[in-house]
């Protein structure tokens, strides 16, 4: 059953293109998400972190997505969500490009636990 709206007098189809395009961008997003959070529980294993470092490590993530979705808001009513959306891709890839100097045993790339020594990678 679509479910439709009232615009000024005429009914409008919420299935529109526009919305079908947008729902499957957040849903291959959110699929995304699905599909690395089990592997950064993996990788935190891996480098020695305790379940309660995994936790807040995947607490401090949605959280600061939570914390910064009014903000995001608000930069989309003011300059429009064009030109957020690019310049959080543009933010986006220059972060990425910011891990390639940062090598797997530069020493750099460590995590963060208090009292341990740093991990030694074969």
């Amino acid at each position: 059953m679509q479910q439709q709206v009232q615009i000024q007098g005429k009914r409008a189809s919420i299935s529109t293109p526009t919305v079908l395009i947008l729902i499957s961008i957040v849903g291959v997003s959110f699929l995304g998400l699905g599909l690395v959070m089990p592997l950064r529980a993996l990788y935190g294993r891996q480098i020695g972190g305790s379940s309660a470092h995994i936790g807040l490590m995947t607490a401090s993530y949605l959280l600061a997505g939570f914390l910064a979705s009014p903000m995001i808001g608000w930069l989309a009513d003011r300059f429009g969500s064009k030109q957020v959306l690019a310049g959080g891709l543009l933010l986006h890839a220059l972060l990425m490009l910011a891990y390639i100097p940062i090598g797997r045993d530069s020493g750099q790339y460590q995590s963060a636990q208090v009292g341990r020594p740093p991990v030694q990678y074969h």
